[in-house]
């Protein structure tokens, strides 16, 4: 976080920042903790899943691998968060929309609705 950005927060603003900061790095040693606890890597995807679940708040998601050509997602597990989900995990996932710009990105997406 930027230090003018910081400087210019209420007391309040603060607290939640540093609420949401300690969050965030309790996800970050878990994820570590289970990556170092875990051969399995479908069981550590599953982890670390849930634990991106809690620190953005996201009911449903999935992971998933990329082809070998790299034009597609091959699911690994899918979480509707309870709802009825309609998609088929054995059908192609082209690479497209927030995947698209995950990979171009290098960097995590998410889309809060």
């Amino acid at each position: 976080m930027e230090y003018t950005k910081i400087n210019n927060m209420s007391k309040t603003e603060l607290v939640e920042e540093l609420k949401l900061l300690n969050n965030e790095y309790k996800a970050f040693r878990e994820s570590a903790r289970s990556i170092l606890a875990h051969q399995n890597f479908e069981k550590v995807a599953s982890e670390l899943f849930a634990l991106c679940k809690k620190v953005t708040g996201a009911t449903s998601g999935y992971v998933a691998l990329l082809s070998s050509d790299g034009s597609e997602n091959e699911v690994l597990f899918l979480d509707s968060g309870g709802l009825k989900c309609t998609v088929d995990e054995n059908l192609p996932m082209p690479i497209r929309g927030l995947r698209e710009t995950a990979y171009r990105s290098l960097k995590g997406v998410f889309d809060k609705g």
